[in-house]
């Protein structure tokens, strides 16, 4: 919540824009799991967030999807919503916007597509359609007229692009135009600052006190000294790095969880080698997308009960949950690269099973997911310079030809698909 001001930048007296008030089950604006769903204004300073109580008015509500990107918004006067514009969304990017209203600035009936970040050392006419830092930079609408050119500091502020036709700029959050603030999810950022506004949720005082593992946890973290200012922005690096969402959570023993570090440390490796644009680049930007930080939940879950004690991995996902189970006796044996591969692999499925809301059913639907694993991994390969350390055959090895890699991926790929519908003949 902050206080409502009138042009003069005067605050308000008993006026508050709530920007995420508490359950959608009483009729506020968070939904169970703490996820905005809605926001209004409040009239009664000392009621705080009781609805009941502080003259709470729904301004807009939102329609998420399974990952709780934001469908589309409602605007509310009198209680009657009003469409205001449709997002159409694509492997977790924001890919274009339907606007309904506007019809001045923004017509409605028009498709409208953010270009997001400029190609590092490409010349001005060299747009990143996907990855970087997710920043709005241009607008076009559908018959390809520019409508927007969006500028900004590195934190963020200074935006020269309105919240309309949909308020995604920032590393593509959600800005809110009452108060100016991005919306990250868990918490709000200030752009003005260049820190949230809440502290980091992370547990990390509790695990000095807790078991072996949480004790590792606690000796990584407070390895960064930055990590001691819960309101900092990305460790102060907004040039080369994003907030994700969410933070996944790990379930085995110390070596188990380093090793799943040790991991995602060696794609993150791979992935600032890998040259940008690429499809390689993009499939690893969105595996580590996926995965997040550790330690908060964000609907990924990682143990080491697979039922073959030595099963490299098995990913599934149920109701937005995704539980990606390692053999315990997995990861640890193997290198750098070979710990790479096989988290890369895992979350590869990861967030095909949340794109697609689905798990797959039928052989070719295996196989989809399985190859586009299995380029990943060879992603991971490449970025990191070093032949492939897992597979029946090898996805890269140097001086691999483009054939022979993408024929090891297809043997690969159907190979592991006959084993997920118990068999081929």
């Amino acid at each position: 919540m902050v206080p409502g001001h009138d042009s003069a930048d005067t605050a308000v007296t008993g006026h508050l824009y709530m920007g995420a008030p508490i359950e959608r089950s009483s009729s506020t604006g968070r939904d169970a799991d703490g996820t905005r769903v809605a926001k209004g204004t409040i009239t009664n300073w000392s009621a705080g967030c009781d609805t009941t109580q502080n003259g709470f008015t729904m301004t807009a509500s939102y329609i998420l999807g399974p990952g709780n990107e934001q469908l589309a918004e409602l605007s509310w006067s009198g209680g009657v919503p009003t469409p205001v514009h449709t997002n159409i969304w694509a492997g977790g990017q924001l890919t274009a916007t339907y606007s309904y209203d506007d019809p001045i600035n923004y017509p409605a009936g028009i498709l409208y597509f953010p270009l997001t970040d400029w190609l590092p050392g490409s010349p001005a006419t060299g747009l990143r359609r996907w990855g970087g830092l997710g920043t709005r930079r241009m607008l076009a609408d559908q018959y390809g007229n520019l409508a927007q050119t969006c500028d900004s500091l590195p934190f963020g502020d200074g935006e020269s692009c309105p919240t309309t036709p949909t308020e995604h700029l920032f590393t593509g959050k959600e800005r809110d135009s009452e108060s100016g603030n991005d919306y990250f999810g868990a918490r709000y950022y200030a752009s003005t600052m260049g820190r949230f506004m809440s502290p980091d949720p992370l547990p990390w005082i509790h695990w000095q006190q807790g078991n072996k593992n949480d004790q590792g946890k606690f000796a990584a973290y407070i390895a960064n000294p930055q990590n001691f200012n819960f309101y900092a922005y990305v460790l102060n690096n907004p040039l080369n790095k994003t907030d994700p969402t969410g933070m996944y959570q790990c379930n085995g023993t110390a070596d188990q969880c380093g090793a799943v570090r040790a991991g995602l440390d060696a794609i993150r490796n791979a992935d600032a080698n890998l040259k940008a644009g690429t499809s390689g680049k993009a499939l690893l930007d969105k595996a580590l997308q996926f995965y997040g930080a550790e330690n908060t939940d964000n609907g990924v879950n990682i143990n080491f009960n697979n039922h073959d004690a030595n099963a490299l991995g098995s990913t599934s996902t149920d109701h937005g949950v995704t539980t990606i189970s390692f053999g315990a006796n997995a990861l640890t044996p193997l290198g750098p690269t070979g710990k790479a591969e096989t988290v890369a692999h895992e979350g590869t499925h990861g967030v095909d099973q949340k794109t697609s809301g689905r798990m797959p059913s039928t052989f070719w639907q295996f196989y989809g997911t399985e190859y586009h694993a299995y380029q990943a991994e060879s992603a991971v390969d490449k970025g990191l310079g070093a032949a492939n350390e897992t597979d029946e055959h090898s996805v890269w090895f140097p001086g691999i030809t483009p054939q022979q890699r993408t024929t090891n991926i297809t043997r690969d790929a159907y190979s592991n698909a006959c084993l997920d519908v118990g068999g081929c003949q």
